[in-house]
C-alpha cells in the first residue's frame, strides 16, 4: 500500500473551509420562539394572537435575512427585527383602518 500523505498546501484551505463552517454555526441565533399547539392557538385571546403572528412573521424574515446574507452582528440582528416588527405592526393598523396602501 502507497504512502497517503496529504499535501501540507492542501490541508489549509480545507481546515480553512471547515473553519468557516463551524463559525457560521456558531454565530446562528436560536429561535425566541415557542411552537404552540392547534389548542394553545386557539385558546389564545385577540391581541395575544395578534402578537404571536408577529413574532412568528419577525422571527421568520430576521432568520431568512440571516442566512441569505454573510449574517449580522447581534445588534444588527436586532434592529433588523426591530424594522420587520415594526412594519408588521404599520401593515396591521392600516389593514384595520382600512387605508389603502400604496405600493412601491
Amino acid at each position: 500500500m502507497r504512502n497517503l500523505r496529504i499535501h501540507p498546501k492542501i490541508w489549509l484551505p480545507v481546515l480553512a473551509a471547515v473553519g468557516i463552517l463551524w463559525a457560521g454555526n456558531v454565530f446562528a441565533y436560536p429561535s425566541q420562539i415557542k411552537i404552540l399547539s392547534k389548542a394553545e392557538i386557539a385558546a389564545l385571546p385577540d391581541d395575544a394572537l395578534t402578537q404571536t403572528y408577529i413574532d412568528a412573521v419577525v422571527e421568520t424574515e430576521a432568520k431568512n435575512a440571516f442566512h441569505k446574507t454573510s449574517g449580522f452582528t447581534p445588534r444588527g440582528y436586532q434592529e433588523y427585527k426591530d424594522l420587520v416588527r415594526f412594519r408588521v405592526e404599520l401593515r396591521a393598523e392600516l389593514d384595520k383602518r382600512k387605508l389603502y396602501i400604496p405600493q412601491p
